[in-house]
């Protein structure tokens, strides 16, 4: 899979998430929106479907299922302006 490239100004630097397994939403010790900026920058590279970015959010920052899952539904809510 070739590698997103995001302008600097954007990247995010990747952290350690394996402790946070199993926590919802209210338990992450971040906010979703701070993942946002990186969803944009896929998003807008037309790389994949963003259907996709749940798995692409676990490959290139080792979030769990369930933790990438809360950040993209809540990009999806942002998106829809909910």
């Amino acid at each position: 899979m070739e590698k997103l490239i995001v302008p600097m100004h954007i990247l995010i630097q990747r952290v350690g998430t394996k402790m946070f397994e199993g926590m919802n939403q209210n338990q992450i010790p971040f906010e979703p929106a701070e993942w946002f900026p990186e969803l944009d920058a896929l998003q807008k590279s037309g790389q994949m479907n963003m259907f996709g970015a749940p798995r692409w959010l676990q490959e290139q920052f080792d979030f769990s299922k369930d933790q990438s899952m809360i950040i993209f539904n809540a990009w999806c809510d942002y998106k829809e302006g909910k």
